[in-house]
């Protein structure tokens, strides 16, 4: 019994010396730590940051379509929702991307195009909440005087930035035109400014620059080839959330949406203060005229656009995100930059890397009122304007227009003697018919050509018959204005060249061809 006590009273002892030692450690390591964090708890609700719900980051470059990213406005709207913010600078895309994954950023700014090439062995850390803007002229090919039109551009030198949107505005032209290769001339250095310095000291014959450089080249009597302001759907910004945020911390993501577009209206409501800002915002280099020109080459897309004509939010709303991101990947397969759809087997497609649910939750009702911006009045939703064309005669096509290129377009057969379109035609001319929304502004012309046999007279109606049934086709099942749509018939009187060793059948049968032109107003 006398035993069983005093081995108690040891693991009694034991068992105080344990307690005053952790309580000893606790004082003086523990607590302390505690009254640190306290102490920094009282620091950070001294201030108003130390109220804020989170910080975010965002990461972009020094493009004039993120200015509003950058803008104090929107610093402050985030704020009024206790959020607060930084814009970080990053132009290599690959470490933008890189960004989402380490949770280095939580929002990332960029083309679809750089997003769909740059971020594939990252398996495409984030989703597209929303559409920042479109180029509608900050982006062009210009070139010196021996080059007329797109289709001159074969074999010629072309330099371009590498790895930024001009270069896949040069893809998408030489895709859509029939060009078989160029030169190609990257610039990774200077960009733009280096792109149109090349062809000013005769290094190239073309350049795929953007603003203030397109202005500049017109200014100094350079060919203007194309520009995004006569083209749709080729360069479009967006703003990418992590999934990390997205799944995470879903009302930060709402916020910062809805952050946005208080502060895009803000500013396309007073488009004199939007201009001054801008010229803020591009240096010393950059004047309010100037500034004027960079508004006017960029298509911010408001909350109303986004809903209804790109996310398919409405009864009446259309849904492009998915077919531009598909259009984009089809492009960069053309040229081999991807080897296949990274999207073809994830649920959804393309959808894979959209989210519109912040949109959707994002409507003139049900946004909550910020103070000093008020909500936009409640308007019909808005639809793509086209343009209207005048009827223009076949004898002043050449004298009024200026001929931009023509498209490349598979083969279309006809039978022997007939106008009459195949089913295999048929689905050519719809494939066509795809390409040409991307270039709204253009007039169309066909011209029909015949093989070089038989009658020249039956051949010329035959080869005017043919291209008035492709103009006929493109009017009633694809709603192109026919006053877009002038025909010129050549029947056999420019055949082609026989390749050698060709098949005269072959020959022939290549000589039946309908060539699709765009051209511009002068």
């Amino acid at each position: 019994m006398a035993e069983q006590k005093l081995a108690l009273g040891r693991i009694f002892m034991v068992l105080v010396i344990l307690i005053a030692v952790i309580g000893g450690l606790a004082y003086k390591y523990i607590i302390p730590k505690l009254q640190e964090s306290q102490q920094a708890k009282k620091y950070d609700q001294a201030s108003s940051g130390g109220r804020f719900d989170t910080n975010v980051t965002v990461a972009g470059d020094p493009w004039s379509g993120y200015s509003l990213f950058r803008s104090d406005r929107f610093r402050t709207v985030l704020s009024q929702l206790q959020i607060g913010y930084r814009y970080e600078q990053e132009e290599d895309l690959e470490k933008r991307f890189q960004g989402l994954v380490d949770g280095k950023y939580d929002f990332v700014v960029a083309t679809i195009d750089g997003y769909t090439l740059n971020a594939i062995n990252l398996n495409y850390p984030g989703v597209i909440i929303f559409l920042v803007d479109e180029s509608n002229g900050g982006d062009s090919v210009v070139a010196s005087s021996k080059i007329q039109a797109l289709d001159d551009l074969e074999g010629a030198k072309v330099s371009y930035s590498a790895g930024f949107p001009s270069e896949h505005l040069l893809d998408v032209t030489l895709t859509h035109f029939d060009i078989l290769s160029v030169k190609r001339m990257p610039v990774t250095k200077g960009l733009s400014e280096k792109s149109y310095q090349m062809l000013k000291q005769g290094q190239v014959d073309a350049a795929v620059v953007w603003e203030p450089e397109t202005s500049r080249a017109i200014q100094e009597g350079y060919t203007l080839l194309t520009s995004t302001k006569d083209s749709d759907d080729i360069i479009i910004d967006v703003c990418i959330a992590s999934r990390q945020i997205v799944t995470g911390n879903p009302q930060i993501v709402q916020k910062v949406t809805r952050a946005y577009f208080k502060t895009l209206d803000y500013y396309q409501k007073r488009e004199s203060e939007f201009v001054q800002y801008l010229a803020e915002d591009g240096g010393a280099d950059i004047d309010e005229a100037t500034a004027q020109h960079i508004l006017d080459g960029i298509d911010f897309i408001d909350l109303r656009e986004n809903h209804h004509l790109w996310f398919g939010i409405g009864q009446t709303a259309t849904d492009k995100i998915a077919k531009v991101i598909e259009d984009t990947i089809s492009v960069q397969q053309f040229h081999d930059k991807l080897m296949t759809d990274p999207f073809a087997s994830k649920p959804g497609g393309a959808y894979w890397i959209v989210n519109k649910d912040f949109l959707s939750q994002l409507t003139p009702s049900a946004a909550p009122q910020i103070k000093g911006m008020p909500e936009k009045e409640v308007a019909p939703p808005p639809v793509e304007t086209k343009r209207q064309f005048a009827r223009m005669k076949a004898e002043e096509v050449e004298s009024k227009t200026q001929r931009i290129g023509e498209m490349r377009v598979d083969p279309i057969y006809f039978g022997s003697g007939s106008a009459k379109l195949s089913q295999q035609s048929k689905l050519v001319v719809d494939k066509f018919a795809d390409t040409l929304l991307h270039y709204p502004n253009y007039r169309l012309i066909l011209h029909g050509y015949s093989s070089p046999t038989g009658s020249s007279q039956i051949n010329m109606d035959l080869s005017r018959k043919r291209a008035g049934s492709i103009a006929q086709y493109l009017v009633r099942e694809h709603n192109v204005q026919g006053s877009r749509i002038n025909t010129v018939a050549h029947g056999d009187r420019e055949p082609l060249a026989r390749d050698q060793n060709e098949a005269y059948a072959d020959w022939l049968e290549r000589n039946q061809r309908t060539e699709f032109v765009l051209v511009k107003d002068r």
